[in-house]
């Protein structure tokens, strides 16, 4: 027998009310106002991603400042450098599709 998967999310319908019972599940977006929930396993996949991904942007950043206060002739390394940073960048951002 096949083992069933929860789903990746699912969306509570609350409605207003004092009593749970007004409440349900679906694993589609209803209304405007439902709110999403996903699987632990998920968020910290996303959370990790996020991170890596906040790194490789800051360290773009950071190495455009310094790049454009380099002379011509250390610019060749830095070039090869910021390659190397970028594809990086790339990497990761491909992990997130």
């Amino acid at each position: 027998m096949m083992e069933k998967q929860p789903p990746k999310q699912i969306y509570l319908q609350a409605y207003d009310s004092d009593s749970y019972d007004d409440n349900t599940w679906c694993s589609d977006k209803q209304n405007e106002d439902d709110i999403e929930y996903i699987l632990q396993s998920e968020y910290d996949q996303l959370k990790s991603e996020n991170e890596r991904l906040r790194e490789a942007l800051k360290s773009i950043s950071w190495y455009r400042q310094w790049y454009a206060h380099k002379p011509i002739a250390d610019k060749t390394q830095i070039e090869h450098d910021l390659d190397v940073i970028i594809k990086t960048a790339e990497q990761a951002l491909e992990v997130t599709k």
